[in-house]
């Protein structure tokens, strides 16, 4: 093997070793495109993973369907991958050519989300992002007006799925690749796409970074350097966020992130919108932009106590009630119809609303717990309609709709609340919990009922 070859090989492990518990005892997959960057990383990581008996490497290919040649780009993927005895698969994924956010986006989401559901517990994902990625990265993020998370760019390492995602050639050059794959005979595709300048990335490719590299020479080094200082700069960020978020509120019974407006008191503006953003990212839902950030401030924060005011951005919005803060994904109408239930399995729910599952009794929490022996009968799921009436545990029957304005349960979530009937009994109520004459008794098995949102992949 060439010096050059020993080299690329060293900070690849270098970089498994630093970030990874047990690299030797570790399955891998590669992301594999079969374009020269990708392939070069399944080379590398073919011939180290084949000094490890007990570690694994498989290769994926994404077959994004949006060109002509994709079958032709998976069938030369799949050939490379046997040529060196790796396991291969594919996953073919729909892209919307007319996304909101543009192709570029919506095929960078689904092929993470394809990725992350491919993926088993423990696994990690290699992908083949180098220097020269992580410079159009950070500038296309300047271009944005991103802050201190935006401009940190790609990170070397990060959660994905059941397992991580990992960056180890973000330190390594497109032509420190393109020279190891010449002297090792590394074959690959072109991605005909790549030249196409309609694309921002491809534009600053082509266009822009020619004439930065003409003036600073180093210029990747120098944009990684300042994405490795605004790193750290969120990192701090996040710290100081999480102090002033301090514990998390209990539960509410309906699967929507809660708030305090308490905790904006006596912070500075600035506190406030990094107390808001580290929120809502935490949560796993996408930050909104300054201006959208600056009308929650303005609208939401700021808003009388008896004031019911929304923001949207996306497919996500913040309500508010009384002195909480309310964020979900966009509530579609109310839903009128009834559901059956197998109560073995959860029960998804419609539009966003996530779903129903039964979980372990909790010892902690006897008020709530329904007797397995209702549970069997037939189950079903309503909405309001209006006239129901309800005697929770410890409580006495009134109207429901009583009991709703008594908890605290925001107007907006109602009419969306899926109530359980068990044989026309209504036995469960989100945030209020199960029927009195129902209950398990003293020695009898019995289920606690969840509403979860749905699951989320973070990319």
């Amino acid at each position: 093997m060439t010096h050059v070859s020993e080299n690329l090989a060293a900070k690849l492990r270098q970089v498994l070793a630093g970030r990874l518990a047990d690299p030797p005892h570790t399955r891998y997959c590669v992301a594999f495109s079969g374009g020269l960057d990708s392939s070069v990383l399944l080379a590398l990581m073919n011939s180290i993973v084949a000094e490890w008996p007990d570690a694994a490497l498989r290769a994926i290919h994404v077959n994004h369907g949006l060109y002509a040649d994709a079958d032709r780009w998976q069938s030369a993927a799949q050939a490379a991958a046997q040529k060196l005895g790796v396991e291969f698969s594919a996953i073919r994924v729909v892209v919307a050519e007319d996304a909101p956010g543009g192709v570029e986006a919506a095929a960078r989401d689904a092929r993470y989300r394809a990725l992350a559901d491919a993926m088993v517990s423990g696994e990690v994902l290699v992908c083949a992002h180098h220097l020269d990625d992580q410079l159009e990265t950070f500038l296309l993020q300047l271009m944005r007006g991103a802050g201190p998370a935006g401009l940190a760019a790609m990170p070397v390492v990060r959660d994905l799925g059941p397992g991580l995602l990992l960056r180890p050639l973000l330190s390594v050059s497109r032509d420190e690749l393109s020279d190891w794959a010449r002297r090792n005979a590394i074959g690959w595709c072109e991605d005909s796409s790549n030249r196409n300048q309609q694309f921002a990335r491809n534009y600053l490719r082509h266009r822009i970074l020619p004439l930065l590299r003409e003036r600073w020479p180093s210029v990747a080094g120098s944009a990684a350097r300042s994405a490795a200082h605004c790193a750290e700069a969120e990192s701090l960020l996040a710290e100081l966020a999480a102090h002033d978020l301090g514990d998390p509120p209990g539960e509410t019974g309906y699967p929507v992130a809660v708030l305090s407006t308490g905790k904006f008191d006596g912070l500075s503006a600035a506190r406030v919108r990094n107390l808001l953003r580290y929120w809502i990212r935490s949560e796993g839902y996408p930050v909104p932009g300054h201006g959208r950030l600056g009308e929650i401030i303005d609208s939401v924060v700021a808003a009388r106590a008896d004031a019911e005011p929304l923001v949207r951005w996306g497919d996500t919005e913040l309500r508010r009630y009384r002195d909480r803060l309310y964020l979900m994904p966009s509530l579609g109408a109310a839903p009128d119809r009834v559901l059956a239930w197998d109560t073995d399995k959860p029960l998804a729910l419609p539009g966003s609303m996530g779903r129903l599952e039964l979980a372990t009794a909790d010892s902690d929490c006897p008020d709530e717990v329904i007797a397995n022996r209702l549970l069997e009968r037939h189950c079903t799921v309503r909405f309001r309609g209006g006239g129901e009436h309800f005697r929770p545990a410890g409580g006495r029957r009134k109207p429901l709709k009583k009991w709703l304005q008594e908890k605290g349960i925001p107007p907006w979530m109602r009419s969306r609340l899926p109530l359980v009937f068990c044989a026309d009994r209504l036995v469960w109520v989100p945030g209020i919990g199960c029927a009195e004459e129902l209950l398990a008794r003293a020695g009898e098995d019995g289920r606690i009922i969840r509403w979860r949102r749905a699951p989320e992949v973070n990319c």
